[in-house]
């Protein structure tokens, strides 16, 4: 589910928690009048997440992880606390790994 609003800012500010259920695999790419929005989504044979977005300058996204407190989160090759639920992604490229 996404969530679109325009801050005071002029800025797209996006919220995207992922419902994949049994997904193993999914691609996506919509332009926006800032540029392309793309997004990567796989899951491995360990049951482990990964996410590759592209966020276009201007838009921010802010990313749900549900029930984050019994995963492991690396964001763009960081470590997070096991309690961050929400996750601010960057313009540009963006990974997040969910073990």
């Amino acid at each position: 589910m996404t969530k679109k609003c325009l801050n005071k800012s002029l800025n797209w500010v996006d919220r995207y928690t992922p419902q994949l259920a049994d997904l193993r695999n999914s691609e996506i790419e919509f332009p926006t009048l800032r540029g392309s929005f793309k997004g990567r989504y796989r899951l491995d044979e360990n049951n482990i997440q990964k996410f590759e977005i592209t966020i276009p300058a201007n838009i921010k996204v802010t990313f749900v992880v549900s029930d984050s407190r019994k995963k492991i989160i690396n964001f763009n090759d960081q470590s997070l606390t096991k309690h961050q639920q929400e996750i601010s992604l960057i313009p540009g490229d963006n990974t997040l790994v969910i073990k």
